[in-house]
């Protein structure tokens, strides 16, 4: 006897993702999709079937850094089981330390991680089948050393799903698996329009980019793969930093700056280190996040930075909320002091970070999906102007914060020749 009707399951998935279980030979189910096509939720409900119908399954769950997985994907999946009646406690367990779901009923764990902590993923054994969330997140070495651990012998076929928006036509996974066919690959693409559970108002929320930026619109709605018009930067690279501690402990030429926020815009503070002979820039560790109280602050930019650096870097903070900045320094201990920006110190900034070779650690994709989406306004003819666009700028505001005495420098040091920086 069934502990839930499938057909009700069944009931529940858009049809434009039938092929997830049609095509059951396929190692790889790659999803590309706009937002609100369903795409997460698909995955998340195929891995459940497959629970119910084969049992005794290990899934890993994985994004690039695993604390963003809490309020993603393991919030969605306990809400879907519930969707699909079962209960906690009575049909599974889940536990926040460590992140997993235990499916007693049907014997199946779902495990989460973050590739952030390689020893987690290197003790898990016995996977049958890896979704990767946001898996342009990745590198494609990224990908590659997860795909070669997916391996032995197992009751069950072996699969990577994964799921994202098509933000740059750049990206290795386009090449990977839209521009060469894969035998062992199941492609596909779906938009809002295909979603048959989507509420109105957040179609029309995706319909109205069509008139008020039409390159997010083409990506974020039509799904469509994106190069982004008049993005404000292309001198930067995203890769993973292998010899991260000599820059870390090369205390002199370390900045950090902080912008605050808390429900709509995210509080961010990157880690970075610059070195002005060479004319290169590491973003090398990051803090990112909505609804963060001054002590989480404090929490999470003491684990960013260490028992040295929290007790000695001086960080450079947004100015506008003085009181939080006088919680953090003197409450918390953390060495903060006001930016004092200006009138055109946002486009100085920028000419400012175009000087510099820019290399991102593949851990702060907070960071990376910034820079990837930081674009120039436009006007209603769509001629580019000399002002950014308001929007993805939060841990961008933050790196200008934290480099505002080398600008200030830079200042000091041209000034005899006429050349004023704001």
């Amino acid at each position: 006897m069934r502990l839930v009707n499938l057909e009700r399951i069944l009931n529940l998935i858009n049809p434009a993702y039938y092929c997830l279980y049609r095509e059951h030979y396929k190692r790889y189910k790659i999803l590309l999709g706009g937002s609100g096509s369903g795409k997460s939720f698909a995955i998340t409900d195929y891995l459940i079937y497959r629970a119910i119908e084969e049992r005794n399954h290990k899934f890993l769950i994985i994004r690039k850094v695993a604390k963003t997985l809490k309020t993603s994907v393991f919030d969605l999946l306990i809400e879907r089981l519930g969707m699909f009646g079962f209960k906690k406690g009575v049909h599974y367990s889940a536990t926040k330390s460590p992140l997993e779901i235990n499916f007693h009923t049907m014997n199946t764990q779902f495990i989460f991680t973050g590739l952030d902590d390689p020893e987690k993923i290197k003790s898990v054994s016995g996977v049958t089948t890896i979704f990767i969330e946001e898996v342009t997140e990745l590198t494609l070495q990224d990908f590659t050393q997860l795909d070669l651990r997916l391996r032995g012998i197992t009751k069950h076929r072996k699969e990577i799903l994964a799921a994202f928006n098509p933000i740059s036509a750049n990206h290795w996974i386009k090449n990977r698996f839209w521009d060469n066919i894969d035998p062992l690959a199941m492609t596909l693409k779906t938009t809002y329009k295909d979603n048959k559970f989507i509420d109105e108002t957040y179609k029309q929320t995706l319909e109205n980019l069509k008139y008020r930026d039409p390159n997010y619109y083409n990506i974020y709605a039509l799904g469509n793969w994106g190069l982004l018009k008049g993005a404000v930067f292309t001198n930067y690279k995203i890769e993973h930093i292998a010899d991260k501690q000599q820059y870390l402990d090369d205390y002199m030429n370390l900045r950090c700056g902080m912008d605050f926020g808390y429900s709509v815009d995210p509080t961010a503070a990157p880690l970075l280190h610059i070195d002005k002979r060479n004319k290169v820039i590491r973003i090398l560790k990051e803090v990112y996040g909505r609804g963060m109280s001054g002590e989480k602050i404090s929490r999470e930019t003491k684990l960013m930075l260490g028992p040295k650096l929290a007790m000695n870097l001086d960080i450079a903070a947004e100015s506008a909320d003085p009181r939080l900045r006088d919680e953090l320094e003197i409450v918390h201990k953390l060495r903060m002091y006001p930016v004092k920006k200006g009138a055109d110190s946002i486009n100085y900034g920028i000419e400012y970070l175009k000087k510099f070779d820019i290399i991102i650690d593949d851990s702060c994709v907070n960071t990376a999906r910034e820079f990837q989406l930081y674009k120039w306004l436009e006007d209603k003819d769509g001629n580019l102007l000399n002002k950014p666009v308001d929007k993805h700028n939060d841990m961008l505001d933050a790196i200008r914060y934290a480099l505002e005495n080398d600008m200030l420098l830079e200042r000091e040091n041209t000034v005899e020749a006429g050349i004023s920086i704001w």
